[in-house]
């Protein structure tokens, strides 16, 4: 399900026969089991999913939104959204750095959440568990598992560049962020950075640098060096 706002979500709904939350929820009755909740805040936008059984029976995706009060908005509408009596648990990938054991963004760039403690906000309103982790930490440690895989690094390409690095099965962390390659130094002379650390390879080849640079997004961009370069970088 791919749904962009209020409206469409209801008008879905609407047309599959059910009228209100009560039946939404009704209808997850014969799956007989747990069910968890796993979001991708983006700095574009927000994925989520209802996952049962390990498998994902439904999804929605909506923009994250611009101003910090607009993010936390949409969280917290995607997990009303998705939310059940059956749902035990919500799983959270939020772009770092952040305290990811309390929960609190620390410093990110490109969502504006910085000092917020998103996990605090989400538990205390649907009253679940909630865990949250670096979003590229959790595609990486999900390839790991899905490819059987007990070393693997990884990088995520999208308006910034995010990456994880799962050694012996398990996450790698270092002092707390390990795995950001997109806040790598790449040329000392380069590109300025929000953070101090120019010349940064986000600042090369994520979707946000590859606009500023053709004035296009990427998915519009056809020349051949263009991307040559990119990989390159890479």
């Amino acid at each position: 399900i791919e749904l962009s706002d209020d409206e469409n979500y209801k008008g879905f709904w609407e047309s599959k026969g059910y009228s209100n939350k009560a039946d939404l929820n009704g209808t997850y009755t014969d799956w007989g089991q747990e069910m968890i909740i796993g979001i991708d805040l983006g700095a574009s936008k927000i994925k989520a999913g209802l996952v049962a059984n390990n498998k994902i029976i439904k999804k929605i995706t909506i923009n994250t939104g611009k101003t910090k009060k607009e993010v936390v908005d949409n969280v917290l509408k995607v997990v009303g959204w998705l939310i059940n009596n059956k749902v035990k648990a919500i799983g959270v990938g939020c772009p770092g750095p952040a305290d990811y054991k309390k929960g609190t963004v620390l410093n990110s760039p490109n969502i504006g959440l910085n000092g917020v403690n998103l996990k605090k906000i989400i538990s205390s309103k649907f009253k679940v568990n909630v865990v949250m982790d670096n979003d590229a930490n959790c595609f990486v440690l999900g390839e790991a598992r899905r490819l059987k895989k007990r070393n693997v690094v990884g990088l995520t390409l999208g308006t910034g560049i995010g990456g994880g690095i799962v050694i012996n099965g398990e996450l790698y962390r270092g002092r707390g962020n390990a795995g950001e390659f997109g806040h790598c130094t790449i040329k000392f002379d380069g590109v300025k950075s929000k953070l101090g650390n120019d010349g940064f390879l986000e600042g090369y080849v994520s979707g946000t640098a590859l606009k500023k640079k053709y004035g296009v997004d990427a998915d519009k961009i056809k020349s051949k060096k263009a991307w040559e370069e990119f990989g390159k970088l890479l």
